[in-house]
């Protein structure tokens, strides 16, 4: 019994989320002048997350889910390579950040300038806004690394399919990766390898610990982009 609510739990996280989300993109690019659509949207996404997180947690429990299900040996310890991981993050995200303001006080770079524009039915206007992101990014580095890593890995890993470890980290990267369809197809790629980075951490560090404070931090950069006009399209 306790399979087949996990199976229907994998297919609404692998096939109804990313469907849901195509849906509600076409609605928010829709209406992007509409500032209460976008509320509603960040609302939405709040809700989705927590009822799925909360549904693995009742069919794993938080400790289970918040645990790594193996330690290949074939991974370096954690003393050798958390500290370089560590290191290699704010030496890449630091200089980054510091560049993406740079030129948003400038406003010197198209390119950024196009990317911001892109998005422009995405990004956050009103301050309830930028609060309700910081929800949202919160609650996707939690749910999200829950559910993609914690329960999805598990449950390929687990009996009737009985992956191994390295098919299972493929399989629920892609699946991270599709529920990002909204990004088009370079964000399909890189979630799915960012993903495949969250699960190998996650395996190395034995806990989603440092995954959810990482995944949160990248969702949270959005908030250092220049803040688009109320209605821009």
């Amino acid at each position: 019994m306790r399979f087949a609510l996990e199976t229907a739990l994998f297919v609404v996280i692998v096939v109804a989320f990313p469907v849901w989300g195509t849906f509600q993109t076409r609605r928010l690019r829709a209406n992007a002048s509409d500032v209460d659509a976008r509320t509603g949207g960040y609302i939405e996404t709040l809700v989705g997350l927590w009822v799925a997180a909360a549904a693995a947690i009742a069919l794993r429990g938080w400790n289970l889910l918040f645990t790594a299900p193996i330690r290949p040996a074939w991974l370096p310890s954690t003393v050798d390579l958390l500290p370089i991981a560590i290191g290699g993050f704010l030496g890449l995200a630091i200089p980054l950040v510091l560049l993406r303001m740079r030129r948003s006080r400038e406003g010197s770079a198209n390119v950024f300038t196009r990317q911001i524009e892109g998005l422009a039915w995405f990004l956050p206007v009103t301050p309830t806004q930028r609060w309700l992101w910081v929800a949202v990014s919160i609650s996707a580095g939690i749910c999200e690394e829950l559910l993609f890593r914690g329960f999805a890995m598990r449950y390929l890993m687990q009996e009737p399919l009985a992956l191994t470890v390295v098919p299972a980290i493929i399989v629920a990267s892609v699946a991270f990766g599709i529920n990002h369809a909204y990004q088009g197809i370079a964000g399909i790629l890189g979630t799915t390898i960012l993903g495949a980075v969250f699960a190998l951490l996650f395996l190395i560090t034995g806990n989603l610990a440092a995954v959810i404070v990482v995944h949160a931090l990248i969702d949270l950069r959005v908030l250092l982009l220049p803040k688009p006009a109320a209605g821009r399209t």
